[in-house]
């Protein structure tokens, strides 16, 4: 969206409007929590062993493991 303001010198409300984007999707910022990593690679390291499960049961099976 940076680009396309200042290419075009619009501003934020009218750069949004032109790419059909909300505006809100430009000013939310992603948080990722902190142990997302370690639950990443808990999953991946559970998913061989539980087969097929979903991931309801895999949730369940981590908080099991706490």
């Amino acid at each position: 969206m940076d680009g396309v303001r200042a290419k075009y010198g619009l501003s934020d409300r009218h750069a949004c409007r032109s790419v059909g984007q909300y505006r809100g999707t430009q000013r939310s910022v992603p948080t990722v929590p902190a142990d997302a990593d370690e639950l990443t690679q808990a999953t991946i390291a559970l998913a061989p062993e539980s087969g097929r499960y979903g991931y309801r049961r895999v949730t369940k099976r981590l908080q099991a493991a706490r």
